[in-house]
């Protein structure tokens, strides 16, 4: 069984580090932010073992001003290989959603790599632009979803 909680970021950097870090040191795993009071991390645990993390860093982004003043970003969203298909990325990303909800955020928005677009959206994320470099990880799209609306 599959548990999701809110967990440290040094809890998680194993896993950052095996599927976003490969070939670096653990060092490059650890990100801006991370221990910001209002930054949360999500694990996901297999019998004590991490497996998967996300993190919910609250960052503004200029595309939303000013009509959402209230953004956040996800970060770091990794599942080990052998554990993908499973279920375990989508309930991290519900976590991290509903964390974010309990916040005020109104945004959530984030850097996703090409491989996992076809998940964001099946999950409801909007992908917008271009396709660009993030020097030393590879390809990305921006993708974002609204959680609330303005009355």
């Amino acid at each position: 069984m599959t548990l999701i909680k809110q967990v440290n970021a040094s809890a998680i950097l194993t896993v950052r580090q095996a599927v976003l870090r490969q070939g670096l040191p653990i060092e490059a795993s650890i990100f801006d932010k991370d221990e910001d009071q209002h930054t949360a991390h999500f694990g996901a645990f297999i019998e004590d073992n991490v497996v998967g993390c996300a993190t919910l860093v609250h960052n503004p982004n200029a595309r939303f001003t000013p009509e959402y003043t209230h953004t956040a970003q996800l970060r770091g969203m990794a599942v080990l290989p052998e554990y993908r298909s499973s279920g375990i990325g989508r309930r991290l990303l519900r976590a991290a959603e509903t964390k974010a909800k309990e916040d005020g955020i109104e945004v959530l928005w984030f850097n996703a790599r090409i491989k996992a677009v076809p998940f964001y959206e099946k999950n409801g994320y909007i992908k917008e632009g271009e396709a660009y470099e993030i020097e030393g990880v590879g390809t990305h799209y921006f993708m974002f979803k609204l959680l609330s609306s303005h009355e």
